[in-house]
């Protein structure tokens, strides 16, 4: 796989294939950088902005909260230290 080149990682930056859960492709969480609602907070949908291992930043997505059932500990962790919970 060719290195990938970005400003915050270099030209020897790696990006690493998804792994496979359960038959479908899943990448891991390396941390959750931010949250934000869409609606009123105590109504709304929330969505994590997530920096995914082994990608650069060019890669962080928004995701909704049920994209991330395999990744419980950080996700608890995040909403724990933010008060989300």
């Amino acid at each position: 796989m060719p290195a990938v080149e970005n400003i915050i990682y270099g030209k020897h930056h790696v990006e690493l294939p998804p792994t496979l859960v359960s038959g479908e492709e899943e990448s891991e969480i390396k941390v959750i950088l931010n949250h934000r609602y869409r609606g009123t907070h105590s109504r709304g949908h929330c969505k994590y902005l997530i920096c995914w291992s082994g990608y650069g930043v060019t890669k962080d997505s928004w995701e909704p909260e049920n994209h991330l059932k395999n990744s419980n500990k950080i996700l608890f962790e995040y909403k724990r230290l933010n008060k989300l919970t």
